[in-house]
């Protein structure tokens, strides 16, 4: 989708004035000591993102949406047009398990999890992820959630049975509307063993007909008046 820096700057100057209605953005710039996430500072990012040059309309969005889910507030969010056409999904989920109940726990392909109490498949955990730390490529996608509590960002991340109970996954790995910037993740395991897991888009509506990425940005733009 092509950025129009021109309609960028009267859309920021509107989205500040919904943003302002919440009540929790002085505390969220500095919380306190008993705060268990990190802090964040609304409308000054609002105004980096007012100076800051971009390539696409894709890129700006994606910048105001990890902004506002950095406050880690589910009533607290936004909608923007270039999320609206697509759903992006990988079409495999991990779970966080223990072996036994006393060892920490560890991260398995939710496929590969159910084989861990069976003796006819050896499996491995996952280590790496696309080149880089599991735990650490999960933290990223943790911090954009949008509970507050930071236990429940945590597990949101692995598969559940109630919430994968729709045709479109819950868990934030498998399923976080992001699109990862390829077509497939990389998983690698503690055997040396790599899975090649498919990213994939889904469209929201059958009735989409852009041809480009301009028509897109045509069907979907918010106008500002």
């Amino acid at each position: 989708m092509p950025f129009y820096p021109e309609l960028a700057d009267p859309f920021l100057d509107e989205l500040g004035k919904y943003v302002q209605w919440q009540s929790t953005l002085e505390a969220l710039k500095n919380p306190p000591d008993t705060y268990m996430s990190s802090p964040t500072n609304i409308l000054g990012g609002l105004e980096m993102i007012r100076n800051t040059k971009y390539s696409s309309q894709w890129e700006f969005d994606q910048t105001i949406k990890a902004l506002i889910n950095s406050a880690n507030d589910g009533h607290f969010d936004v909608e923007l047009c270039s999320f609206t056409p697509f759903t992006f999904m990988r079409n495999t989920a991990l779970v966080s398990v223990s072996t036994d109940n006393t060892e920490a726990p560890e991260l398995y392909t939710y496929s590969d999890a159910k084989f861990l109490n069976r003796t006819e498949v050896n499996v491995s955990p996952v280590v790496s992820i696309d080149g880089q730390d599991a735990s650490s490529y999960l933290k990223e996608i943790e911090d954009q959630a949008q509970s507050q509590d930071p236990d429940a960002r945590y597990n949101s991340l692995f598969f559940s049975v109630p919430g994968n109970e729709g045709n479109i996954p819950y868990d934030s790995f498998a399923a976080n509307n992001i699109y990862p910037g390829s077509s497939i993740t990389t998983l690698e395991f503690c055997n040396g063993s790599t899975l090649e897991v498919r990213n994939i888009a889904t469209l929201r509506s059958p009735n989409f007909e852009a041809k480009n990425g301009k028509d897109v940005f045509d069907l979907y733009r918010v106008i500002v008046q």
